[in-house]
């Protein structure tokens, strides 16, 4: 019967380094991702629905009598000096408008 031959250590193979070096990626990535999902937390709910929800009809009560009374606004944005000119028209509005 013949003699096998000897074999190395575990060590000295590559591929259970490639093993360990794969998990230990994983894992590390994975322990980053949880801590930044602890650190920045995501805002999504609002504490105070009935607020936000009488902001959305004020909106929506503004965009219909801005149709009703016909209101236009047409925006040009000159790029080189940075001035905006703002056009309004419609069937009612001051003649002369002043934002602060």
């Amino acid at each position: 019967m013949p003699a096998a031959a000897p074999s190395s250590p575990w060590y000295k193979h590559l591929w259970p380094w490639i093993i360990i070096a794969i998990l230990t990626c994983s894992v590390t990535l994975s322990l980053t991702m949880v801590a930044i999902a602890v650190n920045n937390p995501d805002n999504l709910v609002s504490d105070n629905y009935y607020e936000a929800g009488k902001g959305i009809n004020r909106s929506l009560n503004r965009e219909v009598l801005a149709q009703t009374l016909k209101l236009r606004a047409r925006v040009h944005l000159d790029e080189l000096t940075g001035e905006a000119e703002v056009r309004l028209s419609g069937n009612s509005g001051p003649d002369r408008l002043e934002l602060n």
